[in-house]
């Protein structure tokens, strides 16, 4: 049965695809990825080379954690896609607070971590995309409060 979607409605939902979307593209670029980003080398000071002549485990072991961050990603975006495509457009109350917990624990320490790191690379450097995650917050708020109609049960 096709529920009746007023447009706040469906703005959430396709809020909720667009930040699923977003959040496999993400984990995707970090999960495939043979170094490490640019904003890492301008966090830590040093080049390839430099790290490297440091200790040649650093490098092998922050691609390791991007990878894990980056499949983490993958499956929020893929899980919360399919919440969205089945449960949420039906109108189940429990999908939205899935997808709010999904996004929210996942989007939340991200923005810190990422803002941190910008925080502490001298200026001129590469910077973390920390407003590509204050958007995405945003975004989820926005799709909140369009889901927040008491007419859902």
């Amino acid at each position: 049965m096709l529920l009746k979607r007023n447009i706040k409605q469906k703005t959430s939902i396709y809020i909720f695809y667009f930040l699923s979307i977003i959040a496999i593209a993400y984990g995707l670029m970090y999960l495939f990825k043979n170094d490490i980003m640019s904003y890492h080398y301008a966090f830590l000071r040093m080049d390839k080379t430099q790290i490297n002549d440091f200790n040649p485990h650093t490098i092998k072991l922050m691609l390791a954690l991007m990878k894990v961050s980056g499949a983490c990603f993958v499956s929020v975006g893929v899980t919360a896609f399919i919440i969205t495509a089945k449960p949420f457009k039906k109108g189940e109350r429990w999908a939205l607070w899935c997808l709010i917990s999904l996004f929210s624990l996942s989007l939340i320490p991200m923005f810190f971590v990422t803002l941190n790191i910008a925080n502490n690379i001298h200026s001129g450097g590469i910077k973390p995309p920390w407003q590509l995650t204050l958007a995405m917050i945003i975004l989820l708020i926005i799709a909140i409060l369009f889901s927040l109609n008491k007419k859902n049960k």
